[in-house]
């Protein structure tokens, strides 16, 4: 099938800032093929960094549903959960981002949608429990 072409195109125009494109594409190689969780995923993204957080949520948990372990879609509905200021669905997620293999400290500290979750004890106690 063609969906990961289709993919790749979207994430060459994400890469290059248009996210109008990128979506398009993204779009594409899920009609291509509705179980390709990459596209999801990367459709996602596009939305989480325009702050279209309710379609970005729909994506990354449609990810879930077809990779239950996926790092990176527990990860951004924690992120999202955050700037949405939903601590304790911020921390669940982010500690089911951890169960499934997320060791990447610097990532963690340096992401800004974490910020209203950052000098939570829930958080410190993940981070201590989880990275350090």
């Amino acid at each position: 099938n063609y969906a990961r072409p289709y993919a790749n195109i979207g994430v060459l125009y994400g890469n290059e800032g248009d996210m109008v494109k990128a979506e398009f594409y993204f779009k594409q190689s899920i009609k291509k093929d509705t179980l390709f969780a990459l596209g999801y995923l990367n459709l996602g993204l596009v939305y989480f960094s325009t702050d279209e957080f309710e379609k970005a949520k729909d994506c990354f948990e449609i990810v879930i549903d077809l990779k239950p372990k996926d790092i990176d879609s527990y990860y951004y509905l924690s992120a999202i959960y955050s700037v949405e200021n939903n601590q304790q669905q911020a921390i669940e997620s982010l500690e089911k981002s951890f169960k499934a293999g997320l060791d990447d400290l610097q990532r963690i500290e340096t992401e800004h949608s974490f910020d209203n979750i950052r000098h939570s004890k829930q958080f410190k106690k993940l981070i201590k429990q989880y990275l350090k």
